[in-house]
């Protein structure tokens, strides 16, 4: 299989607080595994969960680029030789998604089937949906309708 990385910025539609900053903008990257003429995609973001650390997304990409020899030589159908060699690399998290993700979705390309049918989930109780909460500012409190495919939230920040 073929992987390859491409770097894309994400600007917030409103500029995100939570107990480590504020920001208005991500660059995430977007993972792409090749195998039999079908393409699977994931996305890594960097993030951190214990205070005092981070990481950015130079890192990533450079983390993902040290691993990707050892993963090109499997085919995406091989799951556990792959997962093996994720866990004994001790990827960030963020990667090992994205990797996972891509394998998934190169899967549900390969047999002609969206994922929720692939894991046997109901589509009926199936809706998109995209929020974050974060930390309120009581001096800024406002209200705002944001979108969320059929769904309008009303959120206070």
């Amino acid at each position: 299989m073929r992987l390859t990385i491409q770097p894309f910025t994400v600007h917030k539609r409103f500029p995100l607080t939570i107990s480590r900053g504020t920001t208005a903008k991500n660059t995430n990257l977007l993972l792409k595994i090749e195998a039999d003429s079908i393409e699977g995609w994931g996305e890594a973001s960097p993030f951190s969960v214990i205070k005092g650390t981070s990481i950015n997304s130079e890192q990533l990409q450079q983390e993902l680029r040290n691993i990707i020899p050892s993963l090109e030589a499997y085919h995406p159908l091989q799951r556990q030789a792959i997962e093996t060699v994720l866990l004994e690399s001790k990827l960030h998290s963020s990667l090992h998604a994205a990797i996972d993700t891509a394998l998934y979705d190169w899967l549900g390309k390969k047999v002609d089937l969206p994922l929720w049918k692939l894991w046997g989930l109901k589509g009926d109780r199936l809706f998109f949906t995209s929020v974050t909460y974060w930390l309120l500012v009581p001096q800024k409190k406002q209200w705002k309708e944001l979108k969320t495919g059929s769904i309008l939230w009303r959120l206070n920040y």
